[in-house]
């Protein structure tokens, strides 16, 4: 079963679904937590903030990496897998248990 380790609260929308990928591509290099925690300290700097400052706060270790990430489809296929997954499931919202 996929595990779905996010859902952020940040509404819906292109900044929430690229916060969503940001911490997909810090979770590629095992910082998911961090970034996170980052994106929910800094809510009013989604948008404004380059998303690499974000991953400067949350200490991803290869920018080079995230930048590529972030450019790539890959966080947004594993997004559109967990919500086919939590639709499948009649998630409605988070957290669920």
């Amino acid at each position: 079963m996929p595990q779905t380790k996010w859902l952020l609260d940040l509404g819906t929308g292109v900044l929430a679904f690229t916060a969503v990928g940001a911490s997909e591509c810090a979770d590629a290099q095992g910082d998911f937590q961090r970034m996170h925690a980052a994106l929910m300290a800094n809510p009013d700097s989604i948008g404004v903030a380059r998303w690499g400052w974000f991953a400067d706060l949350s200490l991803v270790p290869d920018s080079v990496q995230f930048r590529v990430c972030m450019t790539s489809n890959k966080a947004i296929a594993s997004l559109a897998r967990d919500t086919i997954a939590a639709r499948a499931l009649k998630i409605q919202g988070t957290p669920t248990l």
